[in-house]
């Protein structure tokens, strides 16, 4: 029987209810929740079109279809479904464009500012996250590009550089749907953007874009996916910029720590620390955050996965996550990036309470907690309520009892 992950659940194509309450009484059916106007599509629908830019500006209108206000709940796929996709593009050698330099109705103009708009969406994402109005912001400039990239004559670099605007702004709009802990959405948004970027001839960026979905899948512990599709993004940055490789590197060794492979976990931290620390050549404009403090402060908080797994390692594991944490938690409260602050705050919490040092997980859980106010994103909420969960069960310490209490009080207050 086919099954879907909608909100966290897996949900039968037979009956597309949601399972029941804590308490056991029965959740509301989909249409409930969303409305008769709503409509359940598979993140990967109608994904199954040639790798060519036609098959490319077919999902672009559908896109532009669904408008603004689109009407469907897009539920996250796993599996063959995603992952095929994604070797699908590994495999396939993209068209060459037409060679023309100033084809196209758009101008020159226009694009460039199309193009110095991106960075400042990105820094929006850095430094609040993707909740609020931002994401309908990313996806009005996503929707945009794609309105050009149709109207305009296919061919030559005024095509290229659409395309590539748009993978980025897809690669971006996924990352805020994901914040958003709208996953069906994101998955859509990363099967475009590595569409558009193959179809732009775009390597590095195809890349990106399918550690991306690894990375993904990781974080909602999908580790087969997060594995196929780093292995993926891997194997199409062969030849990539440095910088390019750790990145997708230091996202695989998320999927060796879901499933405890401690020997390939380290073998993929260290090289994409190695390749962080020697970034020669051309640094892709999107890649500007890669540098060896993220690959550890990202390795960090794997490292709590890996130690859940690996449990003849795990203390050890959590105080290398602790180790590697540290720096990147204890930034001031006037750091740019206060949303990254927050989740590696967490997850040093976390990790504290892993090797049973209650009260240092409550005091960095406390600067996490005071780091809230500067961010507008559902998933950090969603990890402040793990801590919150891993808290509950050890009451019986003082400083738990009262860090607990705040909070579930300070939650309940942003619920």
């Amino acid at each position: 029987m086919l099954t879907y992950l909608f909100a966290g659940q897996c949900i039968s194509h037979r009956s597309w209810s949601l399972p029941v309450n804590n308490d056991g009484s029965p959740q509301r059916s989909v249409t409930e929740t969303f409305g008769k106007l709503h409509r359940l599509v598979p993140a990967a629908d109608g994904m199954e079109v040639p790798w060519t830019l036609a098959g490319t500006l077919a999902i672009i209108h559908d896109w532009l279809l669904g408008g603004l206000m689109d009407r469907r709940v897009f539920m996250a796929v796993g599996g063959s479904a995603l992952t095929q996709l994604a070797w699908t593009a590994v495999n396939t050698e993209p068209a060459r464009l037409a060679a023309a330099l100033n084809g196209g109705q758009v101008g020159a103009t226009l694009i460039e500012q199309v193009e110095e708009t991106i960075p400042q969406l990105r820094r929006l994402d850095d430094h609040q996250g993707g909740g609020g109005a931002n994401l309908t912001y990313v996806n009005a400039q996503f929707q945009v590009v794609g309105r050009l990239l149709q109207t305009a004559d296919h061919g030559g670099q005024v095509t290229r550089r659409l395309l590539v605007a748009l993978a980025e702004l897809g690669q971006l709009a996924g990352w805020m749907a994901a914040d958003c802990e709208r996953h069906g959405l994101a998955q859509r948004y990363y099967l475009t953007a590595l569409r558009a970027a193959h179809n732009a001839g775009d390597k590095p960026l195809s890349a990106n874009a399918l550690s991306a979905m690894a990375y993904h899948a990781a974080s909602r512990e999908q580790a087969s996916d997060a594995i196929s599709l780093g292995t993926a993004a891997v194997e199409m940055a062969r030849r990539s910029p440095v910088t390019v490789q750790a990145l997708v590197t230091s996202r695989l060794a998320y999927g060796y720590a879901l499933v405890g492979d401690a020997e390939r976990f380290h073998a993929a931290y260290g090289r994409a620390r190695e390749l962080s620390e020697h970034p020669t050549g051309h640094r892709p404009r999107w890649a500007y955050y890669v540098n060896p403090q993220f690959v550890d402060g990202a390795c960090g908080y794997y490292q709590v996965s890996l130690a859940r797994t690996c449990s003849h390692n795990s203390r050890r594991h959590f105080g290398n996550a602790v180790t590697l944490l540290t720096l990147s938690a204890s930034v001031a409260p006037d750091y740019q990036y206060q949303r990254d602050a927050l989740l590696d705050g967490t997850w040093l919490a976390i990790a504290h309470i892993g090797r049973g040092e209650l009260e240092q997980a409550c005091e960095v859980g406390r600067t996490a907690l005071e780091r809230l106010p500067h961010v507008n994103s559902p998933r950090c909420l969603a990890q402040l309520g793990r801590l919150a969960g891993e808290l509950r069960a050890r009451k019986i310490n003082s400083h738990v009892r009262e860090f607990s209490t705040e909070l579930d009080r300070r939650l309940k207050l942003v619920a």
